[in-house]
């Protein structure tokens, strides 16, 4: 029952994760908002770090939540402030009347919504998976996050408008107002119905795995047995699906000992310097990530000619973002899976998949800084959002298998919360950066539009030192933790 249990509830995170992960589909329709209430891009900038700031800064709160409080029942409230945030952000983008502040509000209730999901459905499936499944147990989920934009984009093309215009979108182009009603719909919808088969199983997986493991070590306790030997024995053989119990010993093994003892405290992430290394590198690496995927639609039309009907300039948008999300997607899943196995075949620490994500954004950023040329610029454009997007699911695959290793699994919702900061801050400041570029480059031009990479360039030269910095911590780190082969189980 518990193996069923436990499948069901990985289905559901699915379901929940690809509710949650709607905040990469920004780029699909900010520029037709922009447009529509004539903002600038700095602006628009600032409602796109609002989401960002709604789901990354309430992360240590669902985190702390997750690990204490009825997973089911946050999911259901997650999917409220979905819904409302939708509902929000259409009337906003219908009607004049609503000021920016309330869009940025709305776009906050977004990210706050996918935050509890996200952090929700993933705890779920890290407690209750064995730590040598971690792999699988975030990649999958965490992979439907980022292929949900491409589903919403794909989705979007049901919104049209035919040959006869509306007061909310020209002919041939895409309603907004209905396709936010509908994203909201669907992921506050969803949210709830995933919710109710979010079971946690952690606790009789944990009993099962604490006896597998000592029948497998051929222990025998007896009463004057240090526990600290027998728990170090059993971690010889297998490791434990939760943090190693202090003097705590199967009913299977020790019939004299029954009473379970509490779990041994992990040390508070705060105190450890492995974390604020980590912590720095995803700051830089995550903002890099979101400036692009917030402001690929501005790209679109920086490098697009100029006599491009609308409906051909949102097409190309779409096919961005749908780019993003399933090249975000497959980097999930194999950086996720692929960590398992070089993991057990090669002994090869998690970082792995952190450095490599991080030098694929790397090169991305180059690639566009120096490989855009006038007349091929879109054809060019594609290389660099396959490599970001398949970078950028590379180190949010990566980075929260490496936490609750590291730092504990006890712990993971809230630890993984407090670096959930990271991104919020990073995104703010890329985001700031680009739409100070393009303001600068538009006011230079004289024009309502920016054309042309002088538009971004400048950020991207920012984001790419950033980046390099990023990729240079991890290697001190990997290297101030004894290499890239593991020659200790806290190092997996």
């Amino acid at each position: 029952m518990t193996q069923e249990r436990r499948k069901i509830a990985f289905c559901a995170s699915l379901v929940c994760m690809t509710c949650a992960g709607t905040l990469y589909l920004f780029g699909a329709y900010a520029q037709a908002l922009q447009q529509k209430r004539s903002l600038s891009q700095t602006a628009l900038n600032l409602i796109a770090s609002s989401g960002g700031f709604g789901q990354y800064l309430s992360g240590p709160v669902w985190g702390k939540l997750s690990d204490t409080y009825d997973r089911q029942k946050l999911c259901a409230a997650a999917g409220v402030f979905l819904l409302a945030g939708y509902l929000g952000l259409a009337s906003g983008y219908a009607s004049d009347l609503v000021p920016v502040p309330a869009l940025a509000l709305a776009y906050a209730l977004i990210g706050l919504g996918s935050s509890g999901l996200f952090n929700a459905s993933l705890s779920t499936s890290v407690k209750n998976y064995d730590e040598r499944e971690h792999g699988f147990a975030v990649g999958v989920p965490v992979a439907f996050f980022g292929l949900s934009a491409f589903i919403f984009s794909q989705l979007q093309r049901l919104f049209i408008v035919g040959s006869q215009a509306s007061d909310n979108a020209p002919a041939g182009s895409v309603d907004i107002f209905s396709f936010l009603c509908f994203v909201g719909a669907v992921t506050g919808g969803g949210a709830m119905a995933g919710a109710t088969f979010l079971y946690d199983c952690s606790a009789s997986l944990r009993r099962r795995g604490l006896s597998q493991d000592g029948i497998e070590a051929g222990i025998i306790t007896s009463p004057t047995t240090d526990a600290s030997t027998r728990i170090e024995s059993v971690s010889l053989v297998s490791t434990p699906i939760l943090p190693t119990v202090s003097g705590e010993q199967s009913p299977l093994i020790d019939n004299q000992s029954n009473q379970a003892e509490p779990l041994l405290e992990q040390p508070s992430i705060f105190a450890q310097q492995d974390a604020y290394l980590l912590f720095a590198a995803f700051i830089l690496l995550t903002g890099t990530g979101l400036m692009y995927i917030n402001n690929v639609g501005a790209i679109v039309i920086a490098l697009i000619p100029k006599s491009t009907p609308t409906a051909t300039i949102q097409a190309t948008q779409r096919l961005h973002v749908g780019l993003i999300s399933i090249c975000n997607c497959l980097g999930r899943v194999v950086t996720g899976l692929g960590s398992d196995r070089l993991m057990h075949q090669f002994k090869l620490t998690r970082l792995v998949g952190l450095v490599a994500g991080g030098g694929m954004i790397t090169a991305a950023l180059l690639w566009g800084m120096l490989g855009l040329y006038d007349g091929h610029a879109m054809s060019q454009l594609i290389p660099v959002t396959l490599l970001l997007g398949f970078g950028y699911g590379s180190i949010f695959s990566a980075a929260p298998a490496i936490v609750g290793r590291w730092f504990g699994v006890q712990r993971f919702g809230t630890n993984w919360g407090w670096f959930q900061w990271a991104p919020a801050i990073g995104g703010q400041v890329c985001n700031l950066v680009f739409g100070l570029y393009v303001d600068a480059a538009r006011r230079a031009g004289g024009q309502l539009e920016c054309h042309g990479t002088v538009c971004f360039t400048g950020a991207f030269w920012l984001a790419f030192c950033g980046c390099c910095a990023s990729v240079g911590i991890l290697l001190a780190l990997n290297q101030m933790r004894g290499g890239w082969i593991v020659t200790r189980s806290a190092d997996v």
